[in-house]
């Protein structure tokens, strides 16, 4: 009964130590505006190596910051966990980064994702720890209120054993009978105030335990004198009245806590009905999805069993059309042979005609020049022929010229000659015909 009256830890002062979760500072965002790095640029202009070099330094050091920052947070969720466990964590936690060179994005992943682990591991342990208090709490709400209910029944026996005290002293005087004819009637008088307070005090019992411990008592009460035998059946009566009721505050005590556990256990199993309550009624539901489900296939089933009696038979009367198709492209695939054997044989010939053809039309060509330089030749003597002919009709004037002048002469000359010369032999030196002329015409008729 000591160790249970001693109080627990305050669940407050407990909640009460854990500071609160300070978020972590957000990174400087890439894209905010930089007024240094411009006023920079158009005070010196550098070159493009040394604006990469600037560029990459102020990457790790924001990469520095956000990782200072991530292993703060950290050190933050280590002593709140060691603050959760009592001070039990070992080891410590060094919230200082390493000095590894530069800072790369793996690094910044890798103490993110450690940071997400740490917390959700502090918000397990903190769930624990609240459950823990939870659970504290109400046994130290249950003990309170066993004490005090254990105090409202001692108030009320007392009250009850000081009017049962004055009803027996009463008794007591009005009695004047033996020791056992007393004691009888104190032990009635204690069962009745006992029975009226709540406990089931029974006399058989009672009766049964005090001349078994106390049997020197007893025997001392027959043998002493009635002041003696008094005292002793009124300290016998206490104790056993005393015993009685440790014993029953013993049960109370024990039937609390068998009631607390029962009801932990309760509650613990009433979660757990809810939760197959919830899970039979999913099931259910599923069951019925399911059923709905297997109704839906059997009626697809069905349908397609009987779309495939009947494609069976469509493709039965497809295979059969197939059939007859190939037979038919098998007699066209040989008629198309014999064609394509004739269009050979008029490819052959139409070849053959074709080289013919164009056998002729290389003599053509052939003439065609021949005629065309004939008919070039033809152009070269016709002019030749025009000058000659030309040339001629001057000598032709110029004969009928010299002609007309003969024939003049010789008109005038008939006369003469018909009077002097019979006949000429030679007519040249009689028409006076001019040599040069006559080789002209002699050359010319040559060429």
């Amino acid at each position: 009964m000591a160790d249970d009256d001693t109080p627990g830890e305050d669940p407050k002062e407990c909640s009460a130590e854990i500071p609160p979760e300070t978020p972590p500072p957000s990174p400087p965002r890439d894209d905010a505006p930089r007024p240094e790095l411009e006023e920079d640029s158009e005070a010196d202009p550098q070159s493009p190596s040394e604006l990469l070099v600037e560029g990459s330094m102020r990457i790790n050091g924001l990469c520095s910051e956000i990782l200072s920052s991530i292993l703060s947070t950290r050190g933050c969720f280590w002593r709140i966990s060691s603050r959760i466990d009592g001070g039990e964590s070992e080891g410590s936690f060094n919230a200082e980064p390493s000095e590894q060179g530069e800072i790369n994005l793996e690094v910044l992943l890798s103490g993110a994702s450690q940071l997400r682990e740490q917390g959700l591991e502090v918000e397990a342990k903190f769930s624990r720890y609240e459950e823990k208090t939870r659970k504290e709490k109400r046994d130290l709400e249950d003990r309170i209120l066993g004490l005090t209910e254990e105090n409202a029944d001692i108030s009320r026996l007392l009250r009850i054993a000081l009017v049962e005290k004055e009803a027996a002293e009463k008794s007591l005087n009005r009695l004047k009978g033996s020791g056992e004819q007393r004691r009888t009637a104190i032990l009635q008088i204690a069962e009745w105030g006992l029975q009226k307070a709540g406990f089931g005090f029974l006399r058989g019992g009672s009766a049964e335990e005090s001349p078994n411990e106390h049997p020197t008592s007893c025997n001392a009460s027959m043998a002493s004198d009635v002041s003696e035998c008094e005292e002793e059946e009124e300290t016998s009566l206490a104790s056993a009245v005393e015993k009685i009721v440790k014993n029953l505050r013993h049960e109370v005590t024990e039937l609390r806590c068998s009631l607390g556990e029962q009801r932990s256990e309760n509650e613990h199993l009433q979660s757990l009905t809810d939760k197959q309550v919830k899970e039979l009624a999913d099931r259910d539901l599923h069951i019925k999805i399911l059923e709905e489900r297997e109704n839906m296939l059997a009626r697809n089933v069905e349908e397609l069993s009987l779309e495939l009696r009947g494609s069976e038979d469509e493709l039965a009367r497809w295979r059969e059309a197939c059939k007859l198709e190939v037979e038919y492209g098998n007699i066209a695939i040989r008629e198309c042979q014999s064609e394509i054997a004739v269009l050979k044989e008029d490819f052959e010939r139409t070849k053959a005609a074709l080289d013919a053809s164009n056998n002729r039309l290389k003599l053509k060509e052939k003439l065609a020049e021949a005629a065309i330089a004939a008919h070039a030749a033809a152009e070269t003597s016709l002019r030749l022929a025009d000058s000659r002919s030309v040339g001629l009709r001057e000598v032709i004037e110029e004969l009928t010229r010299q002609l007309e002048e003969e024939a003049e002469r010789n008109r005038r000359a008939q006369s003469s000659v018909r009077r002097r010369v019979r006949h000429i032999c030679w007519p040249w030196r009689a028409l006076r015909v001019n040599p040069s002329v006559a080789a002209f015409i002699v050359r010319g008729n040559a060429v």
